[in-house]
């Protein structure tokens, strides 16, 4: 018990590590190495019970518990698989419906954990997902965990998912490329576009630059705190880089007609796409 609270105590710590990795490191020079057999069990316990029912979430934990139980897992696997398929249905059937957002957390990050679930437990969260429909300010916040499901018996749902979500990030682009003025614009920016940017698709993106160039008046490019904007977007979707390309270095020549207003993103598009001299020229 001493040693189950102590870790407890050190997971709450803002100096706990913060990634996997490291999160690896940590426990097991500190308490894996040589830990029982019923601390791990208990843990396993204690910290899937605070996960589900959301008493880590409150604390802002989440990730650091998860970290936890993801290192369990892999240095513990027969431990960290009995005691879920022992309790995890139990715990899952006392919380109310808003916790499961709590284990889709759980389940993004360690997607064998479906397998250790019951019938009902698969029955009610597949259910529940169907219906997060129906809640989509929700759903746009934990999308991007829903993507990340590769889970057969949820594919169908995924997809129904994706088709809504994209729908709802073409409108908030849609609200924005309509900007009618420069203060529009950047509040339009800031409280449409950027809690969106983590759903962001390449089509997404594209329809994004061409609002930009496309509005009337040319509102969105000299507004205050545009840089700010689109700096965002092309710095989270930099992995689709190649499928925009086109439409960045489009944007790029608008962008470059504004003194030093946007140097820090013409900056990083020319080092991207390796084209410093022909700008130059």
């Amino acid at each position: 018990k001493a040693a189950f609270d102590r870790i407890i105590k050190d997971i709450k710590r803002i100096s706990f590590p913060k990634d996997f990795q490291s999160t690896k490191q940590y426990l097991k020079a500190k308490y894996f190495d040589n830990s029982k057999d019923a601390l791990i069990r208990n843990l396993t316990n204690g910290l899937i019970t605070g996960l589900l029912k959301g008493d880590v979430s409150k604390e802002g934990n989440e990730l650091k518990v998860t970290n936890t139980l993801l290192v369990i897992a892999e240095e513990f696997p027969v431990i960290f698989e009995n005691q879920l398929a022992q309790k995890l249905p139990k715990i899952l059937g006392a919380v109310d419906d808003e916790q499961l957002w709590h284990f889709l957390f759980l389940l993004s990050s360690n997607q064998n954990v479906w397998y250790l679930l019951d019938k009902p437990s698969k029955i009610r969260f597949n259910e529940f997902l169907k219906s997060s429909s129906n809640t989509p300010n929700e759903l746009l916040n934990k999308y991007s965990l829903v993507k990340s499901l590769k889970i057969p018996e949820l594919n169908e749902i995924v997809e129904e998912q994706k088709l809504l979500v994209n729908s709802e990030v073409q409108k908030a682009i849609t609200l924005f490329g309509e900007s009618r003025s420069y203060h529009t614009a950047f509040k339009n920016g800031k409280e449409l576009i950027l809690p969106l940017i983590p759903n962001f698709t390449s089509d997404n993106v594209k329809f994004f630059i061409n609002a930009i160039l496309n509005n009337q008046n040319n509102q969105i490019i000299p507004a205050s705190g545009s840089q700010q904007i689109m700096e965002a977007v092309y710095d989270d979707t930099i992995n689709m880089s190649e499928e925009t390309k086109e439409h960045w270095l489009k944007l790029m020549e608008q962008l470059v007609l504004y003194d030093e207003g946007f140097k820090s993103l013409i900056d990083k598009i020319k080092t991207n796409y390796k084209i410093e001299a022909e700008i130059n020229e």
